[in-house]
């Protein structure tokens, strides 16, 4: 039971503190795409082309495997610049 109060606690104080920054919290339904609540799953993204250019390269298909190995370059520091402006913008939310 008290490891419950601890967790409760410590989640409403991470709200709190997101509150007083004027952030989104928890449960407040997003409106909006932005730097703030850009979801850093979209990692996945990049290693699914990385996974897909290298099965491409096995199989022989170099021309294809060369395109998604450059989206995937392009993917990997379009999200570089996400996440460096997310940090600059909104470091209490990064």
């Amino acid at each position: 039971m008290k490891r419950l109060f601890c967790a409760v606690n410590l989640k409403l104080h991470k709200t709190l503190i997101m509150l007083k920054a004027g952030l989104a919290h928890p449960g407040q339904p997003v409106n909006t795409t932005s730097l703030e609540n850009f979801f850093p799953g979209y990692f996945a993204l990049i290693m699914a082309t990385g996974i897909v250019s290298i099965g491409m390269f096995l199989w022989s298909y170099t021309r294809m495997a060369g395109i998604f190995l450059g989206l995937n370059v392009f993917f990997y520091l379009l999200l570089w610049i996400i996440l460096i402006l997310r940090i600059i913008k909104f470091p209490v939310v990064v």
